[in-house]
């Protein structure tokens, strides 16, 4: 049984994204957040940079609203994961489910190996909240890779 306190997460491909107006704005909203952390993410202004890449939208299906992006940069052999919640909505479950369907997503894209993790916070709850989540990513991974 699902825990009901975990969030309804769904991570959207950014190119979904682009074609959806109403989610577009929504996330433009989000990313005016982004600028004023101190996080290292591919290209986010122009919205057409996002096609082709391995960058999805954390979304909140129970609220209707992005709460963060995740995804990686790198081939296949040595895929790099990034993540960002916004601050609006860390610390309430959001990042494990996100995680865990993104060990998911590159497991089904054919990556075999994950590089190390960076971690960009500004304070230490951030960087072992952070820290915690990279740990789950890895052993999500790991699992599925059998």
């Amino acid at each position: 049984m699902e825990n009901p306190l975990k969030p309804n997460v769904r991570l959207i491909p950014a190119e979904e994204v682009i074609r959806d107006e109403q989610l577009s704005n929504k996330v433009s909203v989000m990313m005016d957040e982004l600028k004023n952390e101190t996080v290292r993410f591919p290209s986010l202004h122009v919205w057409d940079s996002l096609v082709g890449i391995n960058l999805y939208i954390i979304f909140d299906e129970d609220e209707g609203n992005p709460v963060g992006l995740i995804g990686w940069i790198g081939p296949t052999d040595e895929a790099t994961p990034r993540w960002w919640i916004r601050p609006s909505s860390r610390r309430k479950g959001y990042g494990s489910p996100a995680v865990e369907k993104l060990a998911e997503e590159m497991h089904r894209k054919g990556v075999t190996q994950i590089r190390e993790i960076e971690i960009h916070t500004k304070t230490v709850r951030e960087h072992i909240a952070s820290r915690k989540l990279a740990h789950r990513l890895r052993k999500c991974f790991n699992k599925l890779k059998g």
